[in-house]
């Protein structure tokens, strides 16, 4: 049997190794996949406009900032939840620059 954590060691890996990106919040890096929200998305309306999904124990709440550190963008964390025993998804709404 495949061990989860190895699982996601493999895809929480940045650059040519890994799909994911870098990210920081507080001034601690961390791994995520960021991904656009539809307006209406799933049939429901949203009032974010992008998702992370990123591996427990990155210290997440709602209200904090996170930087995407590929492009600089910055986004307000709204909404987090857990989506499986080893990652959490958070809305996210970008700021203005």
């Amino acid at each position: 049997m495949i061990e989860p954590d190895w699982m996601l060691d493999v895809l929480y890996r940045v650059g040519h190794a890994g799909m994911a990106s870098g990210f920081s919040t507080n001034g601690k890096g961390f791994t995520g996949y960021l991904s656009n929200v539809d307006e209406d998305f799933y049939s429901v309306a949203t009032l974010s406009t992008h998702q992370i999904r990123y591996r427990k124990g990155v210290l997440l709440s709602v209200g904090a900032t996170l930087t995407d550190e590929s492009d600089g963008g910055t986004y307000r964390v709204t909404k987090i939840r857990s989506i499986n025993s080893g990652e959490h998804v958070a809305d996210l709404v970008r700021m203005a620059a």
